[in-house]
This record gives structure tokens, C-alpha cells and sequence, in this order.
């Protein structure tokens, strides 16, 4: 069942502890939100009712402007961070030590240029390298594996490569350029696509992030301002409004005994927005026997 009821919104726009500027990467794990911010850059750290726990800033890059975390991921207890502009994905450990670099900056093998979003899978992390327009696999330890993608619009090519997930041995990327959904194998071949760029039912305009979960796939739509949903074979299930809140990122996840929930980074509302699963209704028919 789609998670798509609004339950809570949290978050102060500000500067100083428990406040958030710009959020635009989220990950939830083991009952903490993780926030990163663009103003100051910083990683903020929530329970799942929006209650403050800690924070810890970023440090400065090259170039300057290179500041926002745009993707988050969690693996073995260790904190990814992919940010915009600036080469590596930066890991550290969940309470702000920082522990290592994954890439440098660049062109080559194993460099990045505009990383906007990093997921690990199968003890391999997934990269999606938006300026070199292609996804690049590295070990946890930073070891270059394989990569897929050149700049284009045709299958199998990347215009603006913002996000991307993996799920049952399929990787799912999101287009801003395009406003479309690919979908590739673990090593880069080309399965099928499905969006495009336009207003209506299966359309997209400027999406920032994509996950899927239990068979559905969500797509933050910062254009429209909604989660556009479909499932995994490409077949549109739904649209559901975030307001005039700009979504970049989406964090699915189910607590013990409890329904689904989907954790968006709200960017131009400074907030972190809570959607949960509807609960189906039981109807209870009288038992009915032949004799």
C-alpha cells in the first residue's frame, strides 16, 4: 500500500542546534532521522518525532560553493555523504567522526564531479556522478569497481543525473534534465525507462530524488511540489501533494510494529515532512456454510 498520508511535519528554520536550513538529503536508521542542510553545511540528527538529538558541521571544500549534502546513506553503522560540486563522497561515523573519502575530484576512473546522491547495496556503493553523467560503483573502502553512462538523452545516457536507488538487483536513477526514471542492472545495462517531463498523471518536472520501497517507486518532484509514484515495472500508481514544499529527498522506512513511513527533505520550507502508510479497513462478512 502506498505511503502517502500526511502525518507530521518538524523543523525550525535556523542556524544554531536542532534548527534546519535548506535540508535537502535525508536518511532514517534505527529510529534517527539524519538531516543535511545546506546553511551552514551540517548533518542534524532527529528521533523520528522531530525531537533533537545532535548535529555536527561539514567542513569546507573546494570549490567554496560545494557546500550541500545532497544524498545520505547508512551502512555497517557508518554515515555516506554525497555533496554537490565538490569530488568525494565522505563517510563518517553516526555520531560526526569523519572516517574516509570515497573518490577525488575529477574525470577519470573513479573520480566524481557533482555528486548528488549515494546508496550502498550488497556491500557496493552506488554513486550517481551528475556532471561526468554516468553511476560509478566503489568497495566501502573507496575501491573503484565499474561505471555506466554518458552525456545524453537516449537510453542508457544521463542529463542531469540527481539520485538514484537500488532494489531486488536493479538501480534506479532520476533525471532532472530529462524528468524520466531509468532502470539498469548491478553492472549497467539498460532495462526500461518510464516519466517524462510535462503536468499530468506519469509526468515529472525537475525531480530531485528517487527511492523505492516494497515494490513502488518514489519519486520527489520538485517541480510540482509532489511525490509522484509508481510501481516498479513503470506502471502509474499516484501523485500526492507536498504543498508548496519543494521535496529533494525521501527516506522510506518501517519502525517495529508500527506502519511505513516516508521521511521527504523539504528544502524551501526548511522541514522535514512525515508521510505514513493508510491503514486498510477489515470488514468482517458473517461466516457463511453449506449443509
Amino acid at each position: 500500500m502506498t505511503i502517502s498520508t500526511f502525518y507530521s511535519s518538524w523543523g525550525v528554520y535556523g542556524s544554531g542546534p536542532g534548527q534546519i536550513d535548506s535540508p535537502r538529503g535525508v536518511k532514517v536508521y534505527n529510529d534517527e532521522v539524519f538531516v543535511g542542510s545546506s546553511g551552514p553545511p551540517r548533518i542534524t540528527v532527529f528521533d523520528l518525532n522531530g525531537l533533537y538529538k545532535r548535529y555536527w558541521n561539514l567542513p569546507p571544500n573546494h570549490p567554496p560553493t560545494s557546500n550541500s549534502p545532497e544524498g545520505l546513506e547508512v551502512y555497517n553503522d557508518e554515515l555516506y555523504v554525497a555533496r554537490a560540486v565538490w569530488g568525494p563522497v565522505e563517510v563518517y561515523s553516526l555520531t560526526g567522526a569523519f572516517l574516509r573519502n570515497i573518490g577525488v575530484y575529477g574525470t577519470g576512473d573513479g573520480q566524481l564531479r557533482y555528486p548528488f546522491d549515494v546508496f550502498v547495496y550488497q556491500n557496493e556503493v552506488y554513486v550517481a556522478d551528475s556532471e561526468n553523467n554516468r553511476v560509478q560503483v566503489f568497495t566501502p573502502s573507496g575501491s573503484y569497481l565499474r561505471k555506466w553512462g554518458t552525456s545524453g538523452t537516449g537510453p542508457g545516457q544521463f542529463y542531469g543525473l540527481r539520485g538514484l536507488s537500488v532494489y531486488q538487483n536493479e538501480v534506479y536513477t532520476i533525471e532532472r534534465g530529462t524528468s524520466r526514471i531509468q532502470v539498469f542492472t548491478l553492472t549497467g545495462s539498460y532495462l526500461r525507462q518510464f516519466g517524462s517531463y510535462g503536468t499530468g498523471d506519469e509526468k515529472l518536472q525537475y525531480p530531485f530524488g528517487v527511492r523505492v520501497y516494497r515494490d513502488e517507486v518514489y519519486a520527489c518532484d520538485t517541480g510540482t511540489s509532489t511525490i509522484a509514484v509508481w510501481t516498479t515495472s513503470g506502471t502509474w500508481v499516484t501523485r500526492f501533494s507536498v504543498g508548496l514544499w519543494a521535496p529533494m529527498k525521501s527516506s522510506p522506512y518501517k519502525p517495529t510494529s508500527k506502519p511505513s513511513h516516508l521521511f521527504v527533505a523539504s528544502q524551501n520550507n526548511h522541514k522535514i515532512v512525515d508521510y505514513i502508510e493508510p491503514i486498510a479497513k477489515i470488514q468482517y462478512l458473517p461466516i457463511m456454510g453449506v449443509g
